[in-house]
Order: C-alpha cells, then structure tokens, then sequence
C-alpha cells in the first residue's frame, strides 16, 4: 500500500510538473524560460502547507509530499538548466537563477508552514 501511494502520487506530480512548466515557460526573462523556477516554488510552498497540516508519517503525507510533490519540484531540471546557462556563457544568471531558486523555494516553505500551522 505504502508503494502504491508513492507512485500513483509520483505519477500525478510528474504529469502535473510537465504540463505547469510548459505553461510558466512562455515566461522569459534574458531568454531564460522559467517554468521549473515558478513550479518548484509552488511545490514547495505547497510541501510547507502539508508539513503544517499532514502527519508526516501517513498515507497521506506519502501520497502527497513523497510522491506527488516529490516528483513535482525537481533539483534535476534546475540543475540542467543551470548548466545550460553556463554552456552558453551566461553565467551571472545561471548563479543568480540557481541560488535565486533555492532561495526562493526556502521562503515559499517557510511562509506557508507560517500561514497553515494549527
């Protein structure tokens, strides 16, 4: 049961992060398409709320945080992107949209668990 939760969330969240990011990438700044900048900060306000309300240890938070969001906010495509930047010589932004990120994604975890916290 406990994989089964994991995957059909991972599943969803794969999906959910694919069609957002082809959404948010008509956003460009500089010629930086931004669609797994704007979906992992919403994964991750999104994971600041379920660590405010959701059992970490239920079905739930697995099915949720583990699988959905898990797949959902993605270090793999930031990375990429980042290198890209670097491969084509733009490597003042890919800093600034590598931390800028990470950054972001703390304070958007931080202000939701703020907000949903009983």
């Amino acid at each position: 049961m406990i994989l089964l939760m994991i995957v059909i969330g991972g599943a969803l969240g794969a999906i959910s992060r694919y069609y957002l990011g082809l959404l948010f990438d008509s956003i460009q700044i500089l010629n930086v398409s931004f669609g797994t900048f704007f979906v992992n900060i919403i994964g991750c306000f999104c994971i600041g709320i379920c660590m405010a309300l959701i059992d970490t240890k239920s079905n739930l938070s697995l099915l949720i945080v583990t699988g959905f969001l898990g797949s959902f906010t993605t270090m793999s495509a930031l990375s990429s992107q980042t290198i890209e930047l670097m491969i084509t010589e733009k490597y003042l932004i890919g800093i600034i949209y590598s931390v800028g990120t990470v950054i972001s994604c703390v304070i958007a975890t931080f202000i939701a668990y703020n907000i949903f916290k009983t």
